[in-house]
């Protein structure tokens, strides 16, 4: 891959310290070359890959683009990165998604530890790429989000917003800099270096070891399994809506398993403890599709929570979409999850039975 990987942002970007090496993340780059931007904390992404172009041209008129599972992202839909020049006054430059994933921060770090264990779902990083025949000059980034109407092959713009860092509904983004949406990136187009050496070293992990052999390392080729998967919460409280101090509970949610397929459920990383979680699904799920024109019904997600912390309240439901590009399919909404308060039973460490009552979040369905 012939691309030069720089770093831009500014102290709005990165909810994270992120650096390139010791020195801060660079706000300039070399056109046609590949730059990362990182995505604020709580902001609500997209990561679809799927427009090639703005999905409006001209101005008001929506342009088709049809369904294409490997990079659309329908229940969450793509962001939209456009390059301004100095004066705001030129028609934007789109700028193509070349990759877009969440990093991870390693278990042992200290902001996987509590007060700072907020930061532990990771960084989002978009990896975008600059037009080739840009000039030198000074430039700005602006995003916006789009996703996919249900049943069409055209785009609809979302609202962009981001979540509180001390919790609550979601609020309009004042982006980058705070002074709202259009206050952009600020980002400078530097000239070519005179030697044309900008390569990655190609095949940088060129074998990894497995017991006293290495094998061929294929992980370089299967990048859109980092992607994260859409995911909804649930969460526990006591009767009068106090926190759970519950050392186990259990919880059955139905879902239609025409629309979507569960594919893990992990404990709430705010709360950082002794847990385990299991789960299991009834009808057991299947590899294999699931046909629109057969009445599927619902099928049922029992999640088991152990805890001697008493500190988890809350689970996650990574799941995927079915049949989105057939007749049936759309996106997951909280309607769609069914949850029957006498479904939830908790104990505390006697074993005596808790009055415990739960939800779903509504933010998670955005």
């Amino acid at each position: 891959m012939a691309r030069v990987l720089g770093c831009l942002a500014t102290a709005f970007v990165v909810s994270l310290a992120l650096g390139c090496g010791t020195q801060p993340i660079p706000q300039t780059a070399v056109a046609g070359t590949t730059i990362a931007i990182p995505i604020p904390n709580g902001f609500v992404p997209g990561f679809g890959r799927r427009l090639d172009q703005y999905p409006e041209d001209p101005p008001g008129v929506l342009l088709s683009f049809p369904y294409d599972p490997d990079l659309d992202d329908p229940q969450r839909g793509e962001l939209v990165f456009l390059l301004y020049d100095s004066q705001h006054t030129d028609p934007p430059r789109f700028l193509k998604i070349n990759y877009i994933t969440r990093v991870a921060m390693h278990e042992s770090t200290d902001a996987s530890y509590g007060e700072k264990s907020k930061y532990r779902p990771g960084q989002v990083l978009a990896f975008v790429d600059l037009p080739p025949d840009l000039a030198t000059d000074s430039y700005t980034i602006e995003v916006e989000r789009w996703r996919r109407a249900d049943g069409s092959d055209e785009f609809e713009q979302m609202p962009l917003t981001i979540l509180p860092s001390g919790g609550g509904d979601p609020v309009d983004w004042l982006g980058w800099g705070g002074a709202g949406p259009s206050s952009g990136i600020p980002i400078s187009i530097v000239a070519q270096p005179a030697q044309q050496d900008l390569t990655f070293v190609p095949r940088a992990w060129e074998k990894f070891f497995f017991g006293q052999y290495s094998v061929e390392n294929q992980l370089m080729n299967e990048l859109a399994n980092f992607v994260p998967h859409p995911s909804f919460s649930f969460y526990a409280l006591e009767e009068g809506m106090e926190q759970l101090n519950a050392a186990a509970y259990e919880v059955e949610l139905q879902y239609p398993r025409a629309l979507m397929r569960v594919r893990g459920v992990r404990l709430d990383r705010n709360h950082p403890s002794g847990a385990l979680v299991t789960w299991s699904i009834d009808p057991p799920e299947t590899e294999g599709a699931v046909a629109c024109d057969v009445a599927p019904g619902l099928a049922t997600l029992r999640i088991q929570v152990v805890d001697p912390d008493e500190l988890s309240r809350r689970v996650f439901v990574a799941y995927e979409l079915r049949n989105y590009d057939d007749t049936c399919g759309r996106r997951i909404a909280m309607t769609d999850i069914v949850y029957d308060p006498a479904d939830l039973i908790a104990f505390d460490v006697d074993g005596d039975e808790i009055i415990a009552i739960g939800g779903l979040d509504p933010k998670d369905f955005d």
